[in-house]
């Protein structure tokens, strides 16, 4: 149910991008792609400070006391991080607005933008930490409000002039997000009685010494991934738009949507399977037919990604480059985005058990290794040839990071089980 809500979710933000794609100009759609991957960049680093270390808390949990519901033990760990998390959302939610104000969505735009910020990052650290109590009913009520939500906006989007498409697209996503935070209102309980309580209660203190246990174990490591992996990933978007503009990444934007659906399918595939193998984990059951389910998941998802570019590329050619993309650059693109696809599938289940397990130390030093190989690409690409041959430089870099990360998995993970114990 909770992968098929986000199917429901992956399917709805496909639409809206197509409805744009139609809509608005290359550089405005071009705009509109590089103010969201500004936001999920922002997402990625609050799931790291204050998402990904919750998985790795609640499996030492039920180790440490043989019971399995993070409610019982690690409730200050949790505290600490939603109080962390909300100051984050709050601090990015500014930094947002003036970031979107400079790229030129104006006040009023900069302003929802902002919202979406502050509620995707709310919704994301409610729908970990139900996933992480055991708890599902709460994230597939979320997509479904947030599925409905967003439905609704891209029937708005049809109606209103070109130029409010990009506002409106934003506000509808950050009234989505909003609405899809409703039903994880339990996840926040305890932050707001946490905040009503006197101050001597839990001092600043306290909160920053129990923080610093997680960043030194946990937190830390994952940052460094998530920054090493988005100058791996997506390199080629900040260097095209700040060369070219935002004109001269429409295409590469307008490309990836073919492939929009299979990446937010492989995130919610991830939140999904982090938390049950590390519940799997820490009861010490057998992972190996989860890996085989994780895996097969993934193949489907890029099938998937591979069917539905052949239908548009083939069948529909006109629907995503009527608005004056060079077909040839398109067709490049997409296809350069099914390769770089293809290489987060075949080492997502890798990266996603080790985080699982709290290994995110060795998680991060293949990003680092593999981020030169997308810089130095993309930068020499971008010299020689048209935007969309960077992506080649990042499907480089995502296979020398995958394969580190699968290396290192079966060092850590798959041999230490295959020897017997004397």
């Amino acid at each position: 149910m909770a992968l098929a809500g986000n199917a429901g979710s992956s399917g709805a933000q496909f639409l809206l991008s197509l409805v744009l794609v139609a809509r608005l100009p290359p550089a405005g759609f071009g705009l509109f792609a590089f103010l969201l991957l500004l936001a999920q960049f922002v997402f990625a680093v609050a799931a790291a400070l204050f998402v990904a270390p919750m998985a790795a808390i609640a499996r030492e949990t039920a180790r440490t006391d043989g019971r399995t519901s993070f409610e019982q033990r690690g409730e200050q760990a949790w505290t600490v991080l939603s109080v962390l998390q909300l100051i984050y959302a709050l601090s990015a939610a500014i930094v947002a607005i003036a970031a979107s104000a400079l790229l030129g969505t104006g006040w009023s735009g900069a302003a929802i933008y902002g919202l979406l910020v502050l509620f995707g990052c709310l919704r994301q650290f409610g729908r970990i930490s139900q996933y992480s109590r055991a708890d599902q009913s709460g994230v597939v009520a979320s997509d479904a409000f947030f599925l409905v939500t967003l439905l609704v906006g891209v029937l708005l989007i049809l109606v209103v002039d070109p130029s409010r498409a990009i506002t409106l697209a934003f506000a509808a996503m950050a009234l989505a997000h909003a609405v899809g935070t409703a039903p994880l209102r339990s996840q926040f309980r305890e932050l707001r009685h946490h905040l009503a309580m006197p101050r001597n209660a839990m001092p600043t203190a306290g909160i920053l010494e129990t923080y610093r246990t997680i960043w030194s174990r946990y937190s830390g490591w994952s940052l460094l991934g998530v920054v090493s992996t988005e100058a791996t990933a997506n390199a080629h978007s900040y260097l095209v738009t700040l060369m070219l503009g935002p004109a001269g990444y429409g295409a590469i934007a307008a490309s990836a949507v073919l492939t929009r659906p299979g990446n937010v399918a492989l995130v919610a595939l991830g939140e999904f399977e982090r938390a049950r193998l590390a519940r799997i984990h820490a009861t010490s059951q057998d992972p190996a037919g989860s890996r085989s389910l994780f895996r097969a998941a993934t193949a489907a998802i890029w099938l998937g990604s591979v069917g539905l570019a052949c239908a548009v590329l083939v069948g529909f050619p006109d629907l995503l480059t009527a608005r004056g993309y060079d077909r040839g650059d398109f067709t490049l693109a997409a296809w350069g985005w099914l390769a770089v696809l293809l290489a987060r599938c075949a080492y997502l289940p890798a990266s996603t058990e080790m985080q699982a397990l709290g290994a995110f130390r060795e998680l991060a030093w293949p990003t680092v290794i593999a981020m030169p190989v997308s810089l130095i690409g993309t930068a020499l690409l971008l010299v020689y040839f048209s935007p969309p041959w960077t992506l080649a430089a990042i499907t480089l870099g995502q296979v020398v990071a995958g394969v580190l990360i699968v290396s290192r998995f079966r060092q850590l993970v798959v041999q230490p089980r295959a020897v017997p114990c004397p």
